[in-house]
């Protein structure tokens, strides 16, 4: 469950473009209100471990949310684990999303026929960001 987007602007600092992301996925999830999300930890990825050579600087931004499905009342536990390729020599950011439901409430649609299915970890997560490449900078123009 998780997504690459391309933001068409660059941020100043990290921490204003993970504020904004993490504000969007959270306004998305309908997880806006105090207490309904936190943020655990951010960390920067050593460059040596990624494949994306072009990136400037990669950051991890771990953290969680309470979210319900079809405006329900019941709230499920959501770790959000966001990635952010900087690359400013195209005025650029990349953004990889990782959603990964820890605490589905019984009282939640999500938990009816929620069979156990094999779940991605962070782990996974950070295989994909370790691999994830730029095979043609043309597509910013």
């Amino acid at each position: 469950m998780g997504h690459a987007a391309c933001a068409g602007y660059h941020f100043n600092s990290v921490a204003e473009a993970f504020k904004y992301h993490f504000e969007d996925v959270a306004a998305s999830n309908k997880a806006v209100e105090n207490g309904s999300w936190e943020v655990r930890e951010v960390k920067q990825l050593p460059k040596s471990e990624l494949s994306m050579q072009e990136c400037n600087s990669a950051w991890l931004l771990s953290g969680a949310q309470l979210v319900s499905k079809f405006n329900e009342e019941a709230k499920n536990t959501v770790n959000i684990h966001l990635c952010l390729f900087r690359l400013p020599q195209y005025t650029t950011d990349i953004l990889v999303t990782f959603n990964d439901p820890v605490c589905i409430n019984p009282l939640s649609s999500s938990a009816i026929g929620n069979v156990a299915a094999i779940q991605w970890t962070l782990q996974d997560f950070q295989g994909v960001l370790q691999s994830f490449c730029l095979l043609d900078p043309g597509v910013f123009g």
